[in-house]
């Protein structure tokens, strides 16, 4: 899947370019008004700029809808810690003083620190997440950006296989949560899987719809 030109979220300079990922918008005038980022999930040389579009877009969630390998095969670089694979320092398995594990990429400029992972719903893992980002302002300093947001994982839904839909809910009500409880929920959620296509595309397709039809009964899309 090649995002075109426009859809793209926008990466912090230096670094604005390309990224694979698709910012994607309700219609115009739909309230409340919705929007997710879906991507392709990271290779190890662009895990950075993965979390560098986490904070940019302020996403109050990441979900995760593939495993770090299926059948032997990589699906998504593991860009949490400990084992995290990628360029520039890593730091694996070391325990920050609240208990989070910590990794950092690029000589520190960007830092990752998750915490333990908790079962939310069956087969629904979430943790908390905060990831600091560095840009030079000038030759000799430097400014961060310091963002905290929920991972959610579902390992368990294979590439081309079929999630059981008491589980499909689970997910969508579990970021739907997640945004109704962020200091910015009107920023994008992003949504990855392998390609980011299929597994992706699915939860975007049944949490719009079940977003729908609630507004349509008279609800308010939760």
């Amino acid at each position: 899947l090649h995002p075109t030109a426009t859809t793209p979220p926008p990466l912090p300079p230096p670094h604005a370019g390309y990224i694979n990922a698709s910012l994607i918008t309700c219609r115009p005038g739909e309230t409340p008004a919705w929007a997710y980022i879906a991507a392709q999930g990271p290779l190890p040389a662009t895990i950075p700029d993965f979390w560098r579009m986490t904070v940019q877009a302020r996403s109050p969630a990441l979900v995760q809808l593939t495993g770090w390998a299926e059948g032997g095969v990589p699906k998504c670089a593991p860009y949490l810690p400990p084992g995290v694979v990628g360029e520039g320092e890593v730091v694996e398995g070391e325990e920050a003083s609240d208990g989070f594990s910590r990794a950092a990429w690029e000589g520190g400029a960007v830092v990752v620190l998750a915490g333990p992972a908790l079962e939310v719903a069956p087969g629904v893992l979430r943790r908390e997440v905060r990831v600091t980002v560095r840009a030079a302002s000038s030759s000799t300093s430097s400014t961060s950006t310091t963002h905290t947001l929920a991972h959610l994982h579902v390992g368990a839904w294979p590439d081309h296989g079929v999630l059981p839909p008491s589980t499909l809910r689970a997910v969508s009500a579990a970021l739907r949560a997640e945004v109704a409880a962020s200091p910015h929920p009107a920023a994008p959620p992003l949504v990855h899987c392998s390609a980011g296509i299929g597994r992706t595309g699915t939860l975007l397709a049944v949490d719009i719809a079940a977003r729908r039809l609630e507004l349509a009964a008279g609800g308010e899309g939760e």
